[in-house]
């Protein structure tokens, strides 16, 4: 930071104290808020932006090579013109943490002059373009993308002081993130009757940072796809060079399918809560009373200012006012015993805690009650409560989740699940109608949108095979709310002349710079029309050059070839 600002800012903390400061004020009738207007200062040559901290994350990417990691590992687009795959992810990023909602919100931010000039670009994508960016994804980019990640995280890791690297604990958990919509892919319903997803997340708990996010319908259990990325994480662990590495995870996690493979390493470590079964409940009641212990679980912090006196428990007094059956717990005991898992080879400590409770109603005591809660890990070293005490920490995941879910909304529901076809994933392979004013039809003797009548009116053969039934009213970002009737101007891009069938030529003028990135169609049918991987790369290194360039506008002229009942019908614009 600056001196001058770091003064600044320490004057202005030390006044804040001393206003702040308890002391002896006189004795005032009169409103504290007293102000009578409040004077505003606007200056030409000064700007400022609502979220201050963008320019800080945005040199924290740049720092640590975030921003190269992504363009090296992601490949999506075919030109990098204007924006690169980093870009956009970034873009996205920053609209959440500017407090953006959703992708609509990013044209507040694309039209905030100041907010351009604190990222030093021309121009934001827009909503469209973004949603474009996201559809192109599948499940092989989005782990091109969390490698990226990855390898920046190595980097990062790799700057901490030596008592970092002692242990590395991973959690996960599953949650259910609740949608409205009626034509996401891949929602279904939970036991709650919710129509829901139900994302696996995987995290490290020594910082906080989630490792990986797995999407799954709603109606799938917490444990599937878990041992994958389990194991995904503790080689990325190993990697490291963690000394090291403890599972943690409630009871749908105790896969004992995986459990002989995870203990053969002897840097791993797991701690996964067991299901209480008639068998194991049998065992524990048999155990001689010598082998439980009185279970004292610590305080959760300590009062550092006077103690207060306590209020009174409403809740209790209106659950016994009511005569509500109420569960109280008593104490706590804990023991353990070998258990021996039907899918494993070998038998693990498994714990188990003992529960006394009073079964009340109203002030009278119905009967005592006992249950038991099993753990199962490999840990021979600990003592049977520190076991207990570190497979309760994971429950600290739950505040990262309630985190992932409100304020940066990393799991709320997806703007598209799964490999989409389509302009807007209605099943049309069609194009992105966004960028260049092409073709008018003549006299508007008919609608473009009225041809596309469903999925089952195209074909491919040769590219696109008529153009017609591919171009879909839908597809209009700008248009304004409603279907129209009619659509007589369809806008197609230069890149895409190539998947026209071969008929008869007809010139298209060329009328906007392009400025909005290449949107090619998506289907696997469609035969490739862009350039190879090895010749992309070539072209990353004229990037900068041409993004010092400025933008022109020309008028250039192609050929396109057009079906023969289309060509006679169409007028130079």
């Amino acid at each position: 930071m600056n001196v001058i600002f770091g003064r600044w800012f320490q004057k202005c903390k030390s006044r804040i104290e001393r206003r702040l400061a308890k002391r002896e004020a006189a004795m005032t009738f009169a409103p504290s808020f007293d102000a009578s207007n409040i004077h505003y200062e606007v200056s030409e040559r000064v700007g400022a932006i609502s979220c201050g901290g963008l320019g800080a994350m945005h040199l924290l990417a740049r720092r640590i090579g975030l921003i190269d990691d992504i363009d090296e590992k992601l490949h999506l687009l075919q030109f990098q013109r204007p924006y690169s795959e980093s870009d956009h992810v970034l873009a996205i990023a920053y609209n959440s943490l500017c407090g953006g909602t959703c992708l609509q919100d990013m044209e507040l931010r694309r039209t905030d002059e100041n907010f351009l000039n604190a990222l030093g670009t021309q121009r934001f994508p827009d909503p469209t373009t973004s949603g474009d960016f996201c559809r192109r994804f599948d499940s092989g980019s989005i782990q091109a993308l969390i490698d990226a990640f990855n390898q920046t995280r190595l980097r990062v890791w790799s700057k901490q002081p030596d008592s970092f690297w002692e242990c590395a604990k991973i959690d996960a958990d599953g949650s259910f993130t609740q949608t409205r919509g009626e034509r996401k892919a891949g929602m279904d319903i939970n036991y709650n009757r919710d129509w829901c997803y139900h994302p696996l997340a995987v995290t490290l708990a020594n910082t906080g940072e989630t490792l990986s996010i797995v999407n799954r319908p709603g109606n799938r259990p917490s444990h599937e796809g878990a041992a994958v990325e389990l194991d995904r994480a503790l080689l990325l662990c190993l990697q490291a060079g963690f000394r090291r590495i403890v599972f943690r995870g409630d009871t749908d996690f105790s896969q004992t399918t995986r459990l002989d493979g995870w203990d053969a390493n002897a840097k791993v470590r797991f701690y996964f809560g067991y299901d209480s079964k008639q068998n194991l409940e049998a065992i524990a009641e048999n155990l001689p009373e010598a082998a439980w212990h009185k279970l004292e679980r610590p305080a959760q912090y300590s009062a550092k200012a006077k103690l207060r006196h306590r209020r009174e428990n409403t809740k209790e007094r209106i659950v016994q006012e009511r005569e509500f059956v109420n569960v109280k717990l008593i104490s706590e005991a804990v023991a353990e015993f070998e258990y021996q898992p039907t899918a494993c080879r070998r038998a693990y400590r498994l714990v188990v805690i003992r529960k006394n409770l009073s079964v009340e109603k109203g002030e009278s005591v119905l009967y005592p009650d006992e249950r038991y809660f099993f753990y199962i890990t490999n840990d021979r070293e600990c003592t049977a409560a520190e076991v207990v005490y570190e497979a309760n920490d994971r429950c600290n995941q739950e505040n990262l989740i309630a985190q992932l879910k409100g304020g940066c909304r990393a799991l709320h529901a997806a703007a598209r699940s799964g490999k989409q076809l389509g302009v807007h994933g209605d099943g049309l392979p069609g194009l992105e109608l966004e960028s260049l004013v092409g073709l008018d039809v003549a006299g508007n003797s008919w609608s473009l949108a009225g041809k596309a009548s469903g999925p089952e009116a195209v074909g491919f053969e040769n590219g696109i095979q008529n153009l017609p039934q591919c171009v879909h009213a839908s597809a209009l970002s700008d248009r304004p709310e409603g279907r129209p009737h009619r659509l007589s101007i369809a806008r197609l891009e230069p890149a895409l002349a190539n998947l026209l069938p071969t008929t008869e030529s007809t010139e298209v003028l060329i009328v906007r710079p392009t400025e909005v990135g290449i949107r090619m169609s998506r289907s696997d049918k469609t035969p490739r029309a862009i350039r190879g991987k090895e010749e992309c790369l070539k072209n990353r290194s004229m990037r900068s050059a041409e993004r010092k360039a400025p933008a022109r506008r020309t008028h250039r002229t192609i050929s396109l070839k057009l079906p023969t009942e289309l060509a006679s019908k169409t007028s130079l614009v």
